[in-house]
């Protein structure tokens, strides 16, 4: 049995597309009107049921909706779901995705916006984005089959990409180099690595503004501040200070009671968070041997610093 409900922008989550401050949707929730969300039925093993067609035409009885939500849909419900209703919406999340195989037809919309896709075990590579020609942000979260993301390039307008896990971070991708001279401004990874470590991409990206940077060293963040100071790597509730090389947290969960929650952090992959109070002399030793680095990075390339 299928369950439609009707919101409006400003109840909607669109959270998934970048996990900071640079939230693509600010701007645009007012300027997208009806939702629908389809929840997809259970089998008598509590097994998700791709909704069918019928179910899904009860889309028609909303001719104003242009995004919409859709749970558990097979290859088949996926492709009935694209060919009837995908040249009329702007925004589409797929919610468990887990038997869709093929992806191609998201191609032929060239009106969609933004497209999240959660939960697959068969995918592993994108679609032709070249059609996509109004793509502004592409979500893709635990599919632990999809390695690589050749192809990411082909979207013209994308600005927004977020890919990785939403629980677990297990996710491997070979590389990002594939985002080497595009128009990105946010890029977020929650997946566990990318598996050649070259991050010599974000120097080819003239218009980013951030960057999930928990995977870079305390090196290549200072190569990345000095060179690049319009790219932060810092997600909400930290109070960065990219200058020194230090991150604060005023509100940190420390359950052996060594801190109040009010830590610090040199930053880099690996680094321990500190309390503030008694350590301000460490804190000091952590801004002397940040700038150190970033004297060494100062008006290099990546290659000159790291390879």
């Amino acid at each position: 049995m299928i369950c439609l409900k009707m919101l409006n922008g400003e109840e909607f989550s669109f959270s998934r597309f970048c996990n900071h401050s640079y939230t693509l949707f600010d701007s645009c929730k007012k300027d997208y009107g009806c939702i629908i969300i389809l929840h997809d039925g259970l089998n008598k093993n509590a097994q998700i049921m791709s909704p069918t067609p019928s179910e899904i035409d009860e889309i028609n009885n909303y001719p104003n909706t242009d995004l919409v939500r859709i749970t558990g849909l097979d290859q088949a419900g996926f492709e009935y779901f694209i060919k009837n209703y995908g040249h009329k919406l702007k925004i589409v999340d797929f919610f468990k995705l887990k038997s869709v195989e093929d992806l191609s037809l998201l191609g032929t919309l060239p009106n969609l916006e933004y497209v999240s896709l959660f939960h697959n075990q068969r995918i592993t590579s994108l679609w032709d984005m070249s059609g996509n020609k109004s793509l502004k942000g592409l979500s893709i979260l635990d599919f632990s089959r999809l390695k690589s993301i050749d192809g990411i390039g082909a979207a013209p307008a994308l600005k927004y990409f977020n890919i990785g896990n939403a629980v677990w971070s297990r996710s491997v991708i070979d590389s990002f180099m594939p985002l080497s001279n595009t128009n990105l401004e946010c890029v977020n990874f929650s997946g566990k690595k990318i598996a050649d470590g070259n991050f010599s991409f974000l120097e080819t990206m003239p218009y980013l503004k951030y960057f999930s940077g928990y995977m870079l060293t305390t090196e290549q963040c200072a190569w990345l501040f000095e060179n690049y100071p319009q790219v932060d790597i810092f997600p909400k509730g930290t109070q960065p200070d990219r200058l020194k090389g230090v991150v604060y947290f005023d509100d940190y969960p420390d359950y052996s009671g060594k801190s109040d929650g009010h830590v610090a952090c040199m930053v880099g992959k690996g680094k321990r968070v500190f309390a503030r109070a008694g350590n301000e002399a460490k804190i000091q030793k952590c801004i002397e041997e940040f700038a150190l680095l970033k004297e060494k990075c100062r008006g290099k390339t990546y290659r000159e610093c790291f390879e």
